[in-house]
């Protein structure tokens, strides 16, 4: 069909509802097309079927083009197959609530009595059938149950063999099922006790231990009142080692810790005595968790009354900074002393400028 005659079909339809129009505006009130409230009081059909305002209203007049309009576009989801065969007036309408009726009124497929079993609607039941990787588990239940009914029939319980039996610490080795009597133990009592006490304390800590908040870890570091007993271990320590010498550890007017060697026969070389000393102080586990240091300027003494000084810094003196350097260099102290000692030595030999080469190294 062309576009002009269809064009010619919607002008005659619109011509045809302006003439009814016209055609209803003269007639008198009475002729009117009824109303909502007309209908509620003259009707007797439930609220929910009572007709409304949408379906009073008249039908939209471009359907049918936008029905073809659909049908014939690329991205279309009405179905040209709908579509009647004599594109006419009204005639696309038609087929479109003939298919409309069609659908609402056909009727349902019979039930054929199955069940659709399901479970929540989730997932379907079905018929467990048995593999054939199971047959071996099934053989050998079989042969178990065979082996239990042979035992059953040679006697009711199973074969033990004979001093196999083990038995527990306080089950009496002759009498079946007999106890030795437990006797409780103070000493164990007592730990447990100790142990009960730890564990009451412990609970009733509300945070960890004290922390210093600075780069120095005082928690750790041994203090003041235990002087004593870091001499006394200190002590053992080195007569472990020196088991026939004389030793003595106290403390100068610089509250550092002297440690005195009598040099008798125990001691029979200087030069060992100070080389263990020094290992001691470098190397020994203990030394290093008390944080001792050596006295560089009262190490090593032997001032002849027949003793060896070794003096040693517990961590809570200070360490003054020039002190070491003036004690072994005391006439760096004082300036008149240090021109004194400058003047004294000797002047070191100059080599001939003719000796030297390019680099300045005398040949």
């Amino acid at each position: 069909m062309s576009e002009n005659a269809e064009m010619s079909k919607i002008a005659r339809a619109s011509a045809a509802t302006n003439h009814l129009t016209e055609s209803n505006g003269s007639s008198s009130e009475a002729d009117k097309i009824p109303t909502l409230q007309d209908s509620v009081a003259t009707t007797s059909l439930p609220r929910y079927a009572m007709p409304n305002v949408s379906s009073m209203l008249p039908e939209y007049g471009n359907l049918e083009q936008d029905l073809i309009g659909r049908a014939f576009n690329a991205a279309n989801y009405d179905a040209i197959a709908r579509l009647p065969a004599d594109i006419d007036h009204s005639t696309v309408a038609g087929a479109r609530r003939m298919a409309i009726e069609a659908a609402r009124t056909a009727a349902a497929a019979p039930h054929d009595g199955t069940r659709n079993a399901r479970r929540n609607g989730l997932f379907s039941e079905f018929e467990y059938s048995q593999s054939e990787y199971d047959l071996y588990n099934q053989l050998e239940n079989k042969a178990r149950e065979e082996h239990k009914a042979i035992m059953a029939t040679i006697s009711g319980t199973e074969f033990k063999l004979p001093g196999s039996i083990c038995k527990g610490k306080y089950q009496d080795g002759f009498q079946e099922g007999g106890l030795y009597p437990y006797l409780s133990d103070p000493y164990e009592a007592a730990h447990e006790m100790a142990l009960r006490l730890k564990w009451i304390s412990q609970a009733q800590m509300l945070s960890g231990p004290w922390s210093n908040p600075g780069h120095d870890k005082l928690g750790d570091r041994p203090s003041r009142h235990l002087a004593g007993e870091i001499m006394a271990h200190l002590r053992k320590l080195i007569v472990e080692d020196w088991e026939d010498a004389d030793v003595t550890i106290y403390p100068n007017e610089d509250e550092q810790w002297v440690v005195r060697f009598v040099l008798n026969e125990a001691i029979d070389s200087e030069a060992g005595l100070t080389a263990y000393m020094n290992c001691l102080l470098r190397t020994n586990p203990i030394v290093l968790k008390y944080q001792l240091t050596k006295v560089v300027e009262h190490w090593d003494i032997f001032p002849g009354d027949g003793c060896a000084y070794y003096t040693v810094r517990p961590p809570w003196v200070a360490q003054p900074k020039v002190e070491a350097f003036f004690t072994l260099h005391p006439e760096e102290r004082d300036l008149q002393t240090l021109l004194q000692h400058r003047q004294a030595e000797p002047p070191a030999p100059k080599a001939s400028a003719k000796g030297r080469n390019w680099r300045g190294v005398v040949r």
